[in-house]
């Protein structure tokens, strides 16, 4: 949790600062970058970071660690890193832009290799600079360039006249490297640039400096003498004026600067205790802001800083052995502790301006770092149609944060990793859709608040989804839902010979059985895995003709499906019984015949058969007694229990005939109603023994 983290709202007198303060004639521009000054103690709470990963390689003794992250690919989930580093004889490169995070060796050094930074280009191109002794005692400046394959072998970059060091580096957007540094001779420090195959050039006197990559092919080199700020725009064919930009009036400890591709420069120096920041456009030479904050505790050292929006920054550094991190947003500064331990850091954002470190530890091994946050799941369901199976819903992803894992779960066992489409439920029920995002920073669910509510349609058909084990005899119910009576109907379904051993297709106990109906047939097919079966029938095909019809009604036994399931199936597995259509030869389809001697086809809900363990008792629903039938008798038992005090049932699962997970007086309604008044068919396990397809809380059957 973050809380009491100190900020400051930096002073806004200063929205375009004169250009004679910029030139150097600052008698009149003091006093207002003194009221620019302000002074606030920064939190030592915490910032979320990442658990760390070790990449450099175990047993070295690491050096000066470089992260850069590329901006360029703003789809990049997570963001492409690349990492540099170096030991006493060995410059080490990695990054999941070629390949993993963890570093290896690149190149062999002699000793004395001094500062080392990297920047990546276009097309994954990467410039690796560092500075090397020469064979006369002088330091020179190299680079060596990777373009996909590999780096080529280092070239120097320096003419090796005086002794180069402190090398920044870019690749402009052309993908020229553009490289800077500073030459130490008798006279005094030079600032020096090159570009490209050009021959380097002098800047003139300078400490410190650095490079960008601008639009348009060019670039900007920064620099300073004291507190005097200088830069010059430079491309292939020319090379800008060397113009004032500004003088903070004393000379930094430390600064860097960050510079977007169209010339808006951040710029943070260190003097003492104070941080001061600095806001220019480099393509008019405009300072639009300047401010600065003063900080408590140890020394402030080892400065990094980077940008992606104008107006917005971030800042880290090392204070009293762990990084502290700045950011700037809306004119107000923010400053918190990492708790991250460190001798040595790089930091670079991505485009979300997330951080992202490279942290060289006391022991000299290097760990990545970075601060994304989980993303937010966020979801929305729509549909146009009235929720009758099948009903079709649109879902959409609107998740915020840097998602590289999208996961829907809708309810039914179907699931998908696309951001959006459509779905389709092909069975009435109440589904909770559930979306899951992941990203580098951790994963984040959400859920519908409401459930997707699909009903069945007028008239349909369908299969109960059942628990099974192997060996077992079941009794399957076809269910039947019409709102016109029945004059007949036809069956065809298809199953898996190899997992169900198809015994008879019956209407025993049916309320068409009661009908006697006048022709039935049934024919079985089996052929393994595509066997399949079909039932015919009529209720009055001979005179006298008396009318005889099935009611209207909801889930009512049309027929059952007799088979045992096979021996040796594994636990978890499952089979599908299908309603078809086409069915032997002349082909028989699943209708409804009504009156009138239309043909009226149902909606097909299948079931599935899972496989599961044995239990010790079975039990047929509805037989509250446990005396292996379903009658009247059942239902004065759950009343009695109910309220007169009389014993409870020995199958819970049993006397609970609604399946609804409870023992009440909907049970003993429900049976009645199926028994006397062509209610629906009581659930599965009806009418065989079998096992209980629901999870509830009523316990086993005792013995």
């Amino acid at each position: 949790m973050r809380s009491m983290i100190s900020t400051v709202r930096t002073s806004d007198f200063q929205e375009r600062i004169p250009v004679a303060c910029r030139a150097g004639i600052l008698a009149h521009c003091l006093i207002a970058l003194v009221l620019g000054i302000s002074s606030l103690t920064a939190s030592s709470l915490h910032a979320q970071f990442s658990e760390p990963e070790l990449i450099s390689p175990p047993g070295y003794q690491m050096q000066q660690p470089f992260v850069e992250v590329d901006k360029s690919c703003l789809g990049c989930l997570p963001p492409f890193l690349t990492f540099s580093a170096h030991s006493d004889t060995q410059i080490l490169f990695g990054g999941s832009l070629v390949g993993g995070n963890q570093l290896t060796p690149v190149f062999d050094t002699p000793s004395g290799l001094g500062d080392l930074v990297h920047k990546q280009g276009p097309l994954a191109s990467i410039h690796l600079a560092f500075d090397l002794p020469l064979p006369s005692g002088q330091q020179a400046i190299f680079v060596a360039q990777s373009v996909a394959s590999g780096f080529e072998l280092p070239v120097q970059y320096s003419a090796g006249l005086g002794d180069a060091h402190d090398p920044v580096v870019t690749s402009l957007v052309n993908g020229t490297c553009l490289g800077s540094w500073v030459e130490t001779s008798v006279t005094g420090q030079e600032i020096f640039y090159r570009l490209g195959g050009n021959p380097e050039v002098s800047l003139g006197i300078g400490s410190s400096c650095a490079v960008a990559r601008m639009g348009n092919g060019s670039g900007a080199i920064l620099w300073n003498e004291g507190g005097l700020f200088r830069f010059s725009i430079v491309d292939e064919l020319s090379q800008g004026p060397a113009l004032e930009l500004h003088d903070f009036g004393f000379t930094p400890d430390d600064w860097v600067a960050s510079v977007l591709l169209d010339g808006s420069l951040h710029l943070v120096a260190v003097s003492g205790m104070v941080i001061h920041f600095l806001h220019a456009d480099l393509k008019t030479g405009v300072v639009n802001h300047v401010g600065s904050q003063r900080q408590s505790g140890a020394t402030i050292t080892d400065l990094n800083l980077d940008s992606v929006a104008e107006g917005s920054w971030k800042a880290t550094w090392i204070q009293g052995g762990s990084i502290r991190l700045a950011s700037m947003a809306a004119a107000t500064l923010t400053t918190e502790d990492t708790g991250i331990a460190a001798i040595d850091h790089s930091m670079s954002l991505d485009v979300a301006a997330n951080v992202h470190m490279a942290i060289l530890r006391s022991d000299g091994s290097i760990h990545y770092q970075n601060n994304i946050p989980a993303p937010e799941a966020l979801l929305s369901i729509s549909s146009e149609n009235d929720g009758v199976a099948p009903h079709q819903i649109y879902y959409e992803s609107n998740s915020n944060g840097m998602i590289s894992n999208t996961f829907w779960d809708f309810g039914d066992g179907t699931t998908s990793s696309s951001t959006s489409g459509f779905h389709t439920y092909t069975e009435p029920g109440e589904y909770t859709v559930s979306l899951t995002v992941e990203g580098p920073g951790g994963s984040d669910q959400a859920q519908t608040v409401m459930p997707v509510v699909v009903t069945a349609p007028e008239n349909y058909m369908m299969f109960a989804d059942i628990s099974v084990f192997g060996g077992q005899p079941v009794y399957h119910p076809v269910l039947g839902t019409h709102v016109d009576p029945l004059q007949g109907y036809q069956i065809g379904v298809e199953y898996d010979g190899t997992f169900l051993q198809m015994n008879e297709v019956s209407i025993d106990g049916t309320q068409a059985a009661q009908l006697s109906p006048e022709f039935i047939i049934s024919n079985i097919f089996d052929e393994g895995e595509n066997s399949s079966l079909y039932l015919a029938v009529i209720f009055d095909t001979l005179p006298p003709f008396d009318g005889r019809t099935v009611d209207p009604g909801v889930n009512h036994t049309l027929c059952t499906l007799n088979y045992e399931v096979a021996f040796g199936l594994p636990l978890g597995s499952s089979t599908e019984l299908r309603f078809a259509n086409g069915i032997g030869f002349p082909p028989i389809n699943t209708i409804y015949a009504i009156e009138g001697g239309f043909a009226l086809e149902p909606y097909f809900i299948p079931g599935t058969v899972l496989v599961s363990e044995q239990p010790q008792f079975l039990f047929i629903r509805g037989d509250a007694t446990y005396d292996q039938t379903v009658n009247i008798a059942d239902a004065i038992f759950m009343l009695d229990y109910l309220f007169t005090g009389g014993a409870p049932s020995v199958c819970p699962d049993a006397a609970d005939t609604n399946d609804d997970g409870i023992l009440n007086i909907g049970d003993a309604i429900y049976s009645l109603s199926y028994l006397f008044s062509g209610g629906e068919t009581i659930p599965y396990p009806y009418p065989g023994y079998g096992l209980d397809p629901t999870e509830d809380s009523l316990g086993p059957c005792l013995p």
